[in-house]
């Protein structure tokens, strides 16, 4: 399966969303729905991927240029299974799916084969049985 494809509009926070902002950092733009890395000492947000290794801090709710704020979700998780973060995703994903970063920046795959070897394999979360995807980031940067 490839990347998971969204629609920036329908990407909307669920029900315990921890909402932060950051500023975009130099020479990227952000597009709502992109997995971010936030630098923590700079507040400036990137496009997270599996290739750099720099972990997933969240999901952009809006989207920017460099120097612009933006909005992300950066946990979005309940011990209820539902009402997480919906990513946009058409077609909705499957219950019980891990979603992870992809090899492409600031995209998502449910596939882990989808990631290239030797690539770290970084998992933002599961589906909940309403499609939405129960967003419970590691912070400390990959989970494998």
């Amino acid at each position: 399966m490839a990347d998971i494809s969204q629609t920036a509009a329908n990407v909307l926070p669920g029900t315990s969303a921890s909402i932060q902002q950051a500023n975009v950092a130099p020479g990227v733009t952000i597009v709502q729905g992109n997995g971010i890395f936030v630098n923590t000492s700079t507040n400036l947000a990137y496009q997270a991927t599996a290739n750099n290794g720099s972990g997933f801090t969240g999901v952009a709710l809006s989207g920017g240029s460099p120097g612009q704020p933006i909005t992300y979700d950066s946990s979005d998780w309940n011990a209820g299974m539902a009402s997480g973060i919906n990513l946009g995703a058409s077609p909705t994903l499957s219950s019980g799916l891990t979603v992870y970063m992809s090899a492409t920046s600031g995209k998502f795959t449910t596939t882990l084969a989808d990631i290239s070897a030797g690539l770290p394999v970084v998992a933002i979360g599961q589906v909940y049985s309403d499609g939405t995807v129960g967003l419970k980031p590691n912070r400390g940067g990959p989970h494998y």
